[in-house]
């Protein structure tokens, strides 16, 4: 009587694992760069919310939008701050340090600009946020965002994304 053997020898045992191992070293650092992506994109959304909620606070309270320039400055920079405080989940939070400035532009004109930022906290993700006095949103190197770089000055090597 012959007795089978059935199973699978160490060698392709051995194989089998250094194949997985191969195709999760391709694959985690592209899941990595999806998931900070995403997580970037939140992180727009919000700057993005928050700027609209204090335009529209502008169209609906005249406070908002006469008065001195330094006026209108601290309460658009107490706008943002409660804003973020309210709107962005602590989870958004956990990922990314937001921060605002808000400059006067022309003391006659009481011209105020707001300018955003997302900066990562997580050590992996390369990439911050940064919103100009337009509102457009730039994917910036994490190293030309720092929280003592002002948020006035255009940080370099941003794209629009």
């Amino acid at each position: 009587m012959k007795i089978k053997n059935s199973g699978f020898t160490l060698v392709e045992m051995m194989v089998v694992i250094a194949i997985i191992g191969i195709l999760a070293a391709i694959a985690l650092p592209s899941y990595q760069s999806s998931v900070e992506k995403t997580n970037l994109a939140d992180a727009k959304r919000y700057m993005t919310e928050i700027r609209q909620q204090l335009e529209a606070q502008k169209l609906s309270d005249t406070n908002y939008s006469r008065g001195s320039a330094a006026g209108l400055k601290n309460k658009y920079e107490l706008f943002i701050d409660n804003a973020i405080e309210k709107n962005i989940p602590s989870s958004m939070k956990d990922k990314y340090t937001f921060g605002r400035n808000a400059v006067v532009v022309n003391n006659k004109g009481n011209q105020v600009s707001i300018y955003m930022q997302a900066r990562p906290r997580v050590s992996s993700y390369k990439y911050a946020a940064y919103m100009t006095e337009k509102g457009d949103v730039l994917r910036c190197p994490k190293a030309s965002i720092s929280s003592a770089t002002p948020a006035v000055m255009k940080p370099s090597g941003c794209e629009v994304f």
